[in-house]
């Protein structure tokens, strides 16, 4: 270990140079290697809490299944609450996996939300809840969320503003359900496009340039 005698640190390893500085160092020997970049070792996280959700998940339903065969003969219930089990891990591992980034966690929670209950509907028989009610909502929270965080973050404002495109398109689907007669109840849905629609254009008409610039950069469009 030598020191620089300018900025009087103390320097492992040989070298001529200080790292800090650049001034010499009382060194005549061969330098090491150390490259451009100093060496950062990889932190490989434990996902202690993943397996913990994961045996708790498999544990609860290994134990509905036993009492939904032996115990409980009137309904069939097992497999109903499996498939709840199931929703509720998928859930947590990806709030886990994605708990850094708020706004991707948002958009991949609300995702499986709506992909979730179009699963249900479709297993319980289908009666059309998850496009009336539950896609629409999720929807519309997703645009209002994304608008007014990008309004009140101007930093991020770009990084809502992809976000809140996403959510459109979603507005857009929800309006194509209704176009062609798939949702029973229009009452929330058509709220739901009235709502997209007016953001989508305060979001055209305040920062049109801005964000049809960073479109192209980003997606190069």
């Amino acid at each position: 270990m030598v020191t620089c005698e300018k900025c009087k640190i103390r320097i492992d390893g040989h070298r001529r140079h200080c790292p800090l500085c650049g001034a010499s160092l009382d060194w005549q020997g061969e330098q090491e290697d150390y490259g451009i970049f100093p060496v950062i070792p990889v932190h490989r996280e434990n996902p202690v809490f993943l397996r913990i959700v994961t045996f708790l998940s498999l544990a609860l339903m290994v134990t509905v299944i036993l009492v939904d065969k032996n115990f409980i003969t009137q309904i069939e219930i097992g497999s109903v609450l499996c498939l709840g089990i199931l929703c509720a891990w998928i859930l947590l591992a990806v709030g886990y996996k994605k708990r850094t980034n708020i706004r991707k966690l948002v958009m991949y929670e609300a995702l499986i939300g709506i992909i979730g209950s179009v699963i249900w509907d479709l297993f319980l028989g289908w009666m059309g809840w998850s496009i009336n009610y539950v896609m629409p909502l999720f929807v519309v929270s997703l645009n209002v969320l994304y608008f007014v965080l990008g309004m009140a973050d101007q930093t991020r404002k770009m990084d809502y503003g992809i976000y809140f495109l996403i959510s459109v398109i979603g507005t857009a689907i929800v309006g194509l359900f209704l176009l062609t007669g798939l949702i029973a109840n229009p009452k929330l849905p058509s709220v739901t496009v009235s709502i997209g629609i007016i953001l989508l254009l305060a979001e055209i008409i305040f920062a049109g340039k801005t964000f049809r610039e960073e479109l192209v950069r980003r997606l190069h469009i």
